[in-house]
C-alpha cells in the first residue's frame, strides 16, 4: 500500500513504480488527472492490470 499526495508529478512516478511489481500495489491519494489517466492507460496498454 502507497499513501502519496495529490501531486501530479508523485502520481506519475507511484505509477510506473508499482507497474515494475510483481504483486499488487494500492496507491491512495492518487491524483486522477487527465495527465495520470493517458499514464494508466499507456500501462494498460503494456499489459499492466489496473483497477480502481
Amino acid at each position: 500500500r502507497i499513501r502519496v499526495p495529490g501531486d501530479k508529478s508523485i502520481s506519475h512516478r507511484a505509477l510506473l513504480f508499482s507497474s515494475l511489481t510483481e504483486g499488487s500495489v494500492e496507491i491512495e491519494g492518487l491524483l486522477e488527472a487527465g495527465d495520470t489517466i493517458s499514464t494508466m492507460n499507456c500501462l494498460k496498454a503494456l499489459g499492466v492490470e489496473i483497477e480502481k
